[in-house]
């Protein structure tokens, strides 16, 4: 750019220098930050929202909401129709559906803790020098914590009287208010 070609000899100079210095000096710099505000912190790994339609193992039972990761959702479960999309609609029409076939009490919140239970043996050791032993609801969730690494509240286990003998015995455990499950016991004696 020059802009001193319109003057005749040392002049041209001169103006264009002062061009030059004027148009470098800005009195105030533009921030970009104050046009468009930038989230730094995106989700990269954004999930989603799907109504199970049909039991998926290890995922969850039909009529369950859950959330996935989205190639997963989009090219398993959407495309062979196990799962759809949980907008206002379908959590009307599926989670309604849920309802009517037995409410939401009857569903287990993780799918793998039925058959874990059922295939558990709890094994808890006592010394037979002491004469007077029992094992009570607390002690079995104690060992259920210590040994399955399963926490398992006391007023979930029910037992018809404590245990004082060694053998094998079976413990109910309450999941929820429809759901019951056995837990083998095994009280070996050291």
């Amino acid at each position: 750019m020059n802009f001193g070609r319109f003057l005749i000899g040392n002049t041209a100079r001169d103006c264009s220098k002062i061009f030059y210095r004027n148009f470098n000096k800005r009195t105030q710099k533009f921030d970009y930050n104050k046009l468009v505000k930038v989230n730094k912190r995106a989700n990269r790994k954004p999930r989603l929202d799907l109504i199970l339609k049909e039991d998926v193992p290890n995922l969850g039972v039909a009529g369950q909401p859950v959330q996935v990761k989205r190639g997963y959702g989009r090219n398993y479960l959407i495309l062979n129709r196990l799962a759809v999309y949980a907008t206002e609609e379908n959590k009307e029409k599926y989670l309604a559906t849920q309802t009517v076939q037995g409410g939401t009490g009857s569903l287990v919140s993780d799918p793998k803790i039925l058959p874990f239970f059922e295939t558990a043996v709890l094994k808890i050791p006592v010394k037979e020098e002491v004469e007077p032993w029992e094992i009570t609801k607390h002690d079995i969730s104690t060992q259920c914590r210590k040994k399955l690494s399963v926490v398992v509240p006391i007023h979930c286990v029910e037992m018809s009287k404590p245990i004082t003998s060694c053998g094998d015995h079976v413990v109910s455990i309450v999941i929820n208010e429809n759901v019951t499950t056995q837990l083998k016991c095994s009280v070996v004696a050291i």
